[in-house]
């Protein structure tokens, strides 16, 4: 210890990134937070989701008691959040990890309305769906959403006005449980799956005409909305595809 009033130069300084556990500023994104797992604790509390997201990878470092704080993160209010704890746990080995996942499927809410003819509300009522974000890079995702499966009479009966010949015979259709976009395919979801390597056929990055990234994709033809599926089912593992009339 150096005389009193005399600073020692050689000893290690805090790092202008440093942040001690109980200190009043809040760490930098990247930044060491002293303190181990209850540092790791504070950051995945943190109101920026910057910071729960680098939380997240620290959380690895402590084991069990780690995993159980990235399994956490699966109920975070930010998709992001929830999709980055998600990857993480997907790689763990861990049998109460694989578990927790097996069952895993985030819920949203929605009102389901009823119409009469003339467009009129005639019913309202809360209703949840399961889904799942596929990660297309950079932030952006796909929400899949769970569709149940069931039976239902398609076609239109003779005496329907405005009906076409090609609606009948009105006939029985069981459709099996099937995951459908919870949105429309936006231009910046296009343009990551456009820079995906190709399957088939090539892509246009930039189709639309009126553009904007949280816009539909526009002017897109049957064979590029297949090959779009191709591509992300070879990225994701899964099978992607367009649905049928039925579904």
């Amino acid at each position: 210890m150096p005389p009193s009033g005399e600073a020692d130069h050689h000893l290690p300084q805090p790092r202008t990134d440093d942040v001690v556990l109980g200190g009043a500023a809040p760490p930098s994104v990247g930044g060491v937070v002293l303190g181990g797992l209850e540092g790791v604790k504070r950051r995945l509390a943190a109101a920026a989701s910057e910071q729960r997201l680098a939380a997240l990878q620290d959380a690895l470092k402590y084991g069990e008691a780690g995993l159980e704080l990235v399994m956490l993160g699966l109920e975070d209010e930010s998709r992001q959040v929830q999709y980055a704890a998600f990857s993480l746990l997907a790689a763990q080995d861990s049998p109460k990890v694989k578990q927790r996942l097996r069952n895993y499927l985030p819920w949203f809410e929605f009102d389901v309305v009823t119409v009469d003819a003339q467009g009129r509300e005639s019913s309202r009522y809360r209703n949840q769906a399961q889904y799942f974000p596929e990660d297309l890079g950079n932030g952006l995702f796909l929400d899949m959403v769970s569709i149940p499966g069931g039976t239902f009479l398609m076609g239109s009966l003779h005496t329907e006005k405005g009906r076409s010949p090609w609606e009948s015979p009105q006939h029985s259709v069981t459709v099996k449980p099937f995951y459908m976009g919870k949105f429309p395919v936006t231009q910046a979801q296009w343009r990551a799956v456009a820079a995906l390597p190709p399957v088939s056929r090539s892509l246009h990055p930039e189709p639309s005409k009126v553009t904007g990234d949280n816009l539909p994709v526009q002017t897109i033809c049957w064979e590029e909305a297949v090959e779009f599926c191709e591509r992300l089912s070879q990225k994701s593992g899964r099978t992607y595809r367009l649905p049928s009339e039925a579904e």
